[in-house]
C-alpha cells in the first residue's frame, strides 16, 4: 500500500484547499465549507460536478461538488432573513488529520461555535465531517450536542453529479415513496419505476429507502445512505437556471443533485450530550472510463 499524498494550497482569491491522492483516487476539498470539489477514481472521470462559472470566492457558496447544508436545509424554518442552507457551507472549517483505514484515506474536518455567527445558532456543538477517499467516496457528517439543552437541525450533503445530458438520466429506487414537491408545494407518491426529467424538479423524499441508483448514457452510480431519512433530488431546468449565481443558462443539462438529507418532517432533534450521524457512500457501478482524449 502506497502512502497517500496530502497537500495544501491556496487559490488566487485566498481560499485554502486540501488535495489528496492515493492508489485509488484523488480529491480536492475546500476548507470553506469542508466542501468536496472533486473526487476522481483512478482511471475515471470526476464523479462530482462543479459549474465552469464557479469562481471560488471567500464567503460565497460553491456551485457544485458537495455543499454541507447545516444546521438547516433550505429556507430557515422560522426566519426568512437568515440565508438558505445554513451556516456550515460558507464557514471555514479546521482540517484535523488524515489517516489510512482499510482501502481508503480518511480526512477529518471540524466546525465549532466560534467559526459561525452564534446569533443564528446559539448552541454548543461540534460538527465533524469525515471524508473517505478510496474506490468509493464516503462522507460521514456528525453533529455533537455539547450543551445542556436539546436542539433541532435539518441537514443535507447536497451532492452535484455530472451527467451526459439530463434527458438521459434515470434515478431508480424511489418508486412508492412519498415526497414533498417544492415546485408544486404539495405532497405526492411516486408511482413510476424510475424518475426521469422533463421539467424543474425539486423533491424531498421522506423516509426513503437507503439506496438509489443514477443512470445516464455512460455510467451507473450507487448512492447509499445511513442515518439519512430524506432524499432530495433537484434539477433547476430552464427558467430557474437563469436566476442562479455561478451557473450557466444550460448547466442544468449536465448536472443533477441527489442529496442525503434529514429535512422537513425528517428533521432531527439532537439531545443534550448526544450526537447524530449520517453517512453517504458514492460508488461507481459501471462506465465512466476516462478516454485518452479526456
Amino acid at each position: 500500500m502506497t502512502t497517500p499524498i496530502i497537500q495544501t494550497r491556496q487559490n488566487d482569491n485566498g481560499l485554502s484547499f486540501i488535495d489528496i491522492s492515493n492508489e485509488w483516487a484523488k480529491a480536492s476539498i475546500c476548507l470553506q465549507g469542508a466542501h468536496i470539489c472533486s473526487f476522481t477514481p483512478k482511471g475515471q472521470n470526476d464523479l462530482l460536478w462543479v459549474s465552469s462559472e464557479e469562481g471560488y470566492v471567500p464567503g460565497k457558496a460553491i456551485r457544485g461538488g458537495v455543499p454541507v447544508c447545516w444546521p438547516w436545509f433550505g429556507a430557515h424554518p422560522s426566519d426568512s432573513n437568515k440565508g438558505a442552507h445554513g451556516l456550515a457551507r460558507t464557514a471555514t472549517w479546521h482540517f484535523r488529520h488524515g489517516e489510512t483505514i482499510q482501502n481508503a484515506t480518511e480526512l477529518t474536518f471540524e466546525l465549532n461555535p466560534d467559526d459561525i455567527d452564534r446569533s443564528q445558532f446559539p448552541h454548543d456543538f461540534l460538527l465533524e465531517l469525515r471524508i473517505g477517499i478510496g474506490k468509493t467516496l464516503t462522507m460521514t457528517l456528525t453533529t455533537h450536542n455539547q450543551g445542556g439543552e436539546d436542539f433541532v437541525i435539518s441537514e443535507a450533503l447536497h451532492t452535484y453529479f455530472p451527467v451526459t445530458h439530463i434527458n438521459d438520466v434515470r434515478i431508480v429506487g424511489t418508486k412508492g415513496y412519498r415526497y414533498y414537491d417544492n415546485v408544486k408545494d404539495a405532497h405526492f407518491e411516486q408511482d413510476v419505476f424510475a424518475l426521469n426529467f422533463t421539467e424543474e424538479t425539486d423533491r424531498v423524499y421522506l423516509d426513503c429507502r437507503p439506496q438509489v441508483r443514477l443512470h445516464d448514457a455512460l455510467k451507473e452510480l450507487s448512492i447509499t445512505r445511513e442515518g439519512s431519512r430524506s432524499l432530495v433530488i433537484w434539477n433547476p431546468w430552464v427558467e430557474k437556471s437563469k436566476a442562479l449565481s455561478n451557473f450557466k443558462f444550460d448547466d442544468y443539462e449536465h448536472m443533477v443533485c441527489i442529496e442525503s438529507a434529514n429535512a422537513r418532517e425528517n428533521q432531527i432533534t439532537v439531545a443534550a450530550g448526544a450526537l447524530h450521524s449520517q453517512t453517504t457512500q458514492i460508488e461507481l457501478i459501471q462506465g465512466n472510463e476516462k478516454s485518452e482524449m479526456d
